[in-house]
């Protein structure tokens, strides 16, 4: 069998188990975005409409802000790992040069295998990071129409006025 297809493998094994490391300890807020009753007409019951939508709009601009610093966590854990497999090796190389050296160059080049498969498991984990930061941010914009939908009904079925009056009773900033 050929090295480099079994190198291979073995870094893909590894970066699929970093992916799903990253999946499995997503922490996510908003689970299912409603949608708005377009034939609603009541106007509290549309004052209720759009408090949910604010709130699932706080929930899906808080997701987003976790996975973008979780992404941007995991490719900078990730870049580290690539450099120390990277100064591990070059460590290894100096240490061989040396006639006592060659013992700990093994140790070295030991190592620097190890923060390889680290290096590859960050990036898989890095590459599930962003693909969930691109979710939530779809997300997020989504829910910010929803919730300008809702304004927009309110609007256009109890006036503007009841639709401020409405907004100024919840409406306080995302944490």
């Amino acid at each position: 069998m050929d090295p480099l297809t079994v190198a291979g493998g073995i870094a893909t094994f590894i970066f699929g188990v970093g992916a799903a490391r990253e999946i499995s300890t997503r922490q996510l807020s908003l689970k299912i975005q409603g949608q708005n009753d377009i034939t609603e007409e009541n106007c509290d019951k549309l004052c209720v409409q759009l408090r949910t939508r604010w709130n699932e709009l706080c929930l899906a601009r808080s997701d987003e802000a976790y996975m973008r610093v979780r992404w941007q966590q995991a490719a900078l854990a990730a870049a580290g790992a690539a450099a120390a497999a990277l100064a591990l090796q070059l460590a290894a190389q100096a240490a061989l040069a040396s006639v006592f050296g060659g013992l700990i160059a093994l140790f070295l080049a030991a190592a620097a295998v190890l923060a390889a498969a680290l290096a590859v498991a960050a990036a898989g984990f890095t590459s599930a990071a962003l693909d969930g930061f691109t979710r939530a941010s779809t997300t997020a914009n989504g829910a910010q129409a929803a919730f300008s939908a809702a304004v927009t009904q309110m609007s256009n079925t109890c006036g503007d006025e009841q639709a401020i009056a409405c907004r100024d009773r919840f409406l306080v900033p995302c944490p």
